[in-house]
């Protein structure tokens, strides 16, 4: 990216980046590459900054539904929900 002298790039999260996202940070820091990340995590590693919804909270919801499909619930019954925390 430095030799064809790159001014940003985009990184697509998945666990192999995620995993490595110490190294990553350093190298766009050291580079000044700007990348922004959508996890918090590659905030906290050094990229640029961080706007995406928390995942955590997410999780969670997302136990609620399976327990209330477990329950007896129809999918086609439950809510359509949009985050409503995101991490900064």
């Amino acid at each position: 990216m430095v030799r064809e002298q790159m001014q940003a790039f985009i990184l697509v999260s998945d666990t192999v980046l995620f995993n490595y996202r110490q190294q990553i940070g350093i190298m766009a820091l050291k580079n000044r590459l700007p990348r922004p990340p959508v996890l918090k995590e590659f905030a906290e590693a050094g990229l640029l900054l961080s706007y995406g919804p928390d995942f955590q909270s997410l999780y969670g919801g997302a136990a609620v539904f399976i327990d209330k499909i477990f329950k007896g619930a129809k999918p086609a019954d439950l809510p359509v929900e949009q985050p409503d925390q995101y991490n900064w």
